[in-house]
């Protein structure tokens, strides 16, 4: 099983709520990410950019990794318990960082032996 990385992307959250990640943040995203990423498959990682204040490293900093298997990457990574996760996240520290996702994204070899991305799974990969 490979993976490769995708990101970081930022999540602009000065739209929309301002401090909350919302739906037309999640829109915007996942229109810079393109569709086939998207629908892809693998696992997730949320953090901050760190700006060096007291309270957050001066580095970036994962918060939250997950694992899309069974749902793509849009259905997953901000499902309602995610976003609350992350809203929360932000609540405490927005003035701190700016949030990030990255994406890394399972690949198989397709019967031409090119690489494509995993679709979800109808049981559980090792």
């Amino acid at each position: 099983m490979r993976f490769k990385v995708y990101g970081p992307y930022d999540i602009g959250v000065d739209k929309g709520q301002g401090d909350w990640i919302d739906k037309e943040d999640i829109k915007d995203l996942w229109e810079e990410v393109g569709n086939e990423l998207q629908d892809a498959c693998g696992v997730y990682l949320f953090g901050m950019y760190g700006e060096g204040k007291t309270g957050i490293a001066k580095k970036d900093m994962p918060w939250y990794v997950g694992k899309a298997e069974r749902l793509n990457f849009k259905r997953e990574c901000f499902n309602g318990k995610n976003t609350n996760t992350f809203n929360k996240i932000l609540t405490k520290y927005k003035k701190k960082g700016k949030p990030f996702l990255y994406l890394l994204a399972r690949v198989e070899e397709n019967k031409e032996n090119k690489e494509e991305f995993s679709k979800p799974a109808t049981e559980n990969k090792p």
